[in-house]
């Protein structure tokens, strides 16, 4: 009697101390690059090579019937959280022509300039959603691109079934890339080789260097059956001269389990017309609609960003050469459009699954 009670005890203590599946080992996947295949890409990118790299194509989902405008925000999956960013080394605040700090304006729905914040709400829209879509210009605030969080953002190279491509991606803490789960993975199995990550690229210029990738990894899911609720991926890249990514472009924030209605200032490096890849690319833009298809459901939003932006990440409370606690935090990525809708993005859901495989790449 009393074994019998204590194997009962023992399966009960089991039960209550297992964790949910959600946070189990097998819902990432992981990808040690040797050593050698990590020189070998570090040689294998000539200038030429890089000129050559193709946009990776914009995922398309064929399904168009499951977009929906109005989102009450209802229960969050989990509680909201906020990682703060740093601006790592040599910080330097853009400025505008008249000495001043800029601040980002958006249109608001009768024409007013507001300044939108992470609690901002929007209601939503009919296709095509309204943005504001521009290339970052070394003119547009007088320094470019190397100030505070632009330079955090940069184009990932990569080869994929003996073909190079480029995407987007920035550094998330550590030694960690942010990027979209198809820019390190086929969604069949395989990763993607020869990657490397080049913050603050800008018209052939390298003004932080490449970072070669020695580590990738994405959410199962995707990288099994190419789910595109699950596009999210991450790589974790070599020190230069002793010093890790973040600590030399610093980091962008992180928010996750957070309300969709939200307004982002998106970046990437489309290079499909009109783009042409070598600029940094931006769109200001809020809550348009879900894909309701998809769980969780993936947020769109208005852009004319073309392929080359995916991985490109999202930003709540941008905010150029500060360094505030709540503000340039990562809460998506640019992932597909639906069937014939090109003017909009979708983007993964930052829920705690996403956070806890961020965190794992921070850690390496």
């Amino acid at each position: 009697m009393r074994r019998t009670l204590c194997i009962l005890l023992g399966v009960l203590f089991l039960t209550l101390v297992t964790p949910f599946p959600a946070c189990a080992a097998e819902d990432f996947s992981t990808h040690w690059i040797s050593g050698d295949k990590v020189s070998a890409a570090a040689k294998y990118w000539t200038g030429e090579r890089m000129r050559n790299a193709k946009p990776y194509p914009l995922a398309v989902r064929k399904e168009i019937g499951h977009r929906v405008s109005a989102l009450p925000d209802g229960q969050f999956p989990g509680p909201p959280g906020v990682d703060p960013g740093d601006p790592g080394e040599n910080v330097t605040a853009p400025v505008n022509r008249r000495g001043a700090v800029p601040h980002v304006v958006s249109e608001s729905r009768d024409g007013a300039d507001t300044i939108e914040s992470a609690g901002a709400a929007t209601i939503g829209y009919k296709y095509p959603a309204p943005h504001t879509t521009f290339r970052v210009m070394d003119t547009l605030y007088g320094v470019g691109t190397t100030p505070y969080p632009y330079r955090t953002i940069g184009k990932i190279f990569f080869t994929e079934d003996g073909e190079d491509y480029e995407c987007s991606g920035a550094s998330i803490g550590g030694r960690a890339v942010l990027t979209a789960g198809h820019c390190v993975s086929d969604g069949a199995g395989t990763y993607h080789s020869n990657w490397i990550f080049v913050p603050s690229y800008q018209d052939g210029k390298e003004p932080y260097g490449r970072w070669i990738a020695f580590w990738l990894a994405t959410l199962s899911e995707f990288h099994q059956k190419q789910d595109r609720a699950r596009d999210v991926g991450f790589a974790a890249v070599r020190d230069k001269k002793g010093r890790k990514l973040s600590q030399r472009v610093g980091f962008l924030g992180f928010a996750y389990n957070l309300a969709r209605l939200r307004h982002w200032n998106m970046f990437g490096y489309p290079g499909d017309e009109p783009w042409d890849g070598e600029f940094m690319v931006e769109t200001q833009a809020s809550y348009a609609y879900i894909d309701a298809a998809v769980t969780p459901n993936a947020i769109g939003i208005g852009t004319s960003q073309t392929g080359g932006c995916s991985g490109g990440p999202w930003l709540l409370r941008f905010k150029p050469g500060h360094k505030f606690s709540n503000a340039n935090l990562a809460n998506g990525l640019n992932s597909y459009s639906l069937d014939e809708e090109s003017r909009e993005i979708y983007s993964p859901y930052f829920d705690s699954r996403v956070k806890a495989l961020k965190d794992k790449a921070v850690a390496k």
